[in-house]
């Protein structure tokens, strides 16, 4: 539970984000002209973005809070630092925003590393990522967001390392990639697609390394190139004009070409 000094920290945080001092006085002068309402797009449990962070630290016994300026004046990033002795560290809320005073990232450190919950945000207040830490290693199920709001890519992570299924679309939904990581390098088949949905790219991956078949098409879907590789090597190539025909071979033609 966060403690009391931590949680005076916050909302002193979060009243300069929404243009009052902690006793209510306007500080439309410390954030510059422009609104301020990205930072409560609700988090996964109903509270702000910037309450989340404050909850995935440890609350400090002490802290610090450090207000970084742009030359106008108006405020640029605020974050948490714990002091001991000599060594000061990141720790607690941390904040960045542009010059008109929207929130431009909102995340949080724990003894100098992110921690938890990271959210980035497009100009117009939308989600751009959601990516988690933990002691700074990635972890978790990490998104990416259009400006409308479509998610644009999602990706897992397991001690730093991607792991699972990946997958990224354009704009409008169309799949654009899918595929799948193993310790951090792409493993099995990973298909590619044009904006249309027509297949661009088929590719096979041990590790990260071509094995197998890896084939390219026009965006008419007409086959243009085949590669076959074993382990990394490349063994056999066939390329193809848009009309179909085979017009390159190595190291030799194919018997159903």
């Amino acid at each position: 539970m966060l403690c009391a000094r931590f949680l005076v920290v916050v909302g002193f945080i979060g009243a300069l984000l929404s243009g009052c001092g902690p006793t209510g006085a306007p500080t439309s002068n410390v954030l510059g002209a422009g609104g301020h309402t990205n930072s409560q797009i609700p988090a996964s449990d109903g509270s702000s973005p910037l309450h989340e962070a404050a909850k995935s630290v440890e609350a400090p016994k002490s802290a610090d809070v450090v207000v970084a300026r742009f030359p106008d004046g108006t405020v640029s990033e605020i974050w948490q630092i714990r002091k001991d002795g000599e060594k000061v560290r990141r720790h607690g809320v941390y904040l960045s925003l542009d010059s008109s005073g929207k929130t431009l990232q909102i995340g949080a450190y724990q003894e100098g590393q992110k921690n938890g919950v990271w959210r980035s945000f497009h100009p117009n207040g939308e989600t751009w990522w959601y990516r988690k830490y933990h002691s700074g290693a990635k972890v978790g199920t990490w998104r990416e967001y259009f400006e409308t709001g479509a998610v644009a890519q999602i990706q897992s992570y397991l001690d730093d390392k991607a792991e699972g299924p990946f997958e990224a679309r354009y704009e409008d939904g169309t799949l654009r990639q899918r595929g799948s990581y193993a310790k951090g390098e792409k493993q099995g088949e990973w298909r590619t697609y044009f904006d249309n949905g027509a297949l661009e790219t088929v590719e096979h991956f041990v590790l990260g390394i071509w094995d197998g078949d890896q084939i390219d098409y026009f965006r008419s879907g007409v086959r243009m190139r085949q590669r076959v590789f074993n382990g990394g090597t490349k063994i056999r190539e066939y390329q193809w004009n848009s009309s179909g025909e085979l017009v390159m071979w190595w190291p030799d033609r194919p018997k159903d070409g």
